[in-house]
């Protein structure tokens, strides 16, 4: 294994199952202290991936940069057993998605990355079993942002569900942005087209399901401080294992949240 920085939260190979087939893949969660120096990470950079670091102006980017390519870059290592993570090219597409270059161990997967704050999370997996991640703070001020893209319908929905307002309307949004990665269109499409139609609740996270890709599903755990989401093929069973790694999670943050809204 690679030298692993900073507290790997979660770092293991996944075995999904969908209507009796499995298919190998892996999660990374990654975190950086305020205290860590995130900048010691750009010795995994792949040559042209450092050229691209080395390009960016403002700190924030930088950081975000770093804490998706190592992310990217220790689960593309768990499930290929590639161990030079500087070997590992993640290219960025036309839409702004990752592509994953490099040694042979890698080019027949593929890659989700997501970032927020000091966290760092992504997923790999086989190009037959596509998989999309989104991490959200969980903050009030967000809210505003957050009702506008929600339709009539999804309104009606977050009234029944277990969660305060701001984490239901996160797992809304993150449910949303999951599913654009894996279509791989981003932020380029109106969020109306993700619509959610159906959510079954469940003990610390959410089970969506889109009105227009009913082939997707969604699972969305509530951490405190913020809100996972994994889109992946409907039925997909995630082990029992993982899925009580990611209830036990909680970031919580001075000021990421509060409490008052319902």
């Amino acid at each position: 294994m690679p030298v692993q920085c900073s507290p790997l939260i979660l770092c293991h190979k996944l075995v999904l199952r969908r209507r009796k087939k499995e298919y190998d893949s892996s999660f990374c969660l990654f975190w950086v202290s305020q205290n860590d120096n995130y900048k010691s990470l750009v010795r995994y950079l792949h040559p042209r991936e450092a050229s691209c670091y080395g390009s960016m102006q403002f700190e924030k980017r930088k950081k975000d940069y770093l804490l998706g390519r190592y992310s990217a870059k220790m689960a593309l290592s768990v499930l290929s057993g590639e161990t030079e993570l500087d070997k590992i090219f993640i290219e960025q597409g036309v839409f702004n998605h990752p592509v994953v270059l490099g040694t042979c161990q890698v080019q027949s997967l593929e890659v989700a990355i997501t970032h927020c704050d000091d966290l760092g999370a992504a997923a790999a997996f086989p190009r037959a079993y596509p998989l999309g991640i989104d991490l959200e703070r969980v903050s009030t001020d967000r809210i505003r942002v957050m009702e506008k893209e929600t339709t009539g319908e999804e309104k009606k929905i977050l009234k029944d569900l277990p969660f305060s307002k701001a984490v239901s309307l996160a797992s809304f949004w993150t449910a949303k942005e999951a599913l654009s990665k894996v279509l791989k269109t981003g932020l380029t499409t109106p969020f109306h087209i993700y619509e959610i139609n159906r959510v079954e609740g469940h003990e610390g996270y959410l089970i969506s399901h889109y009105k227009y890709f009913t082939q997707y599903c969604c699972f969305s755990f509530d951490w405190g401080g913020y809100v996972f989401s994994m889109a992946c093929p409907r039925e997909t069973e995630l082990p029992v294992e993982f899925i009580s790694h990611l209830q036990e999670l909680s970031f919580v943050l001075p000021g990421t949240r509060d409490e008052a809204v319902n």
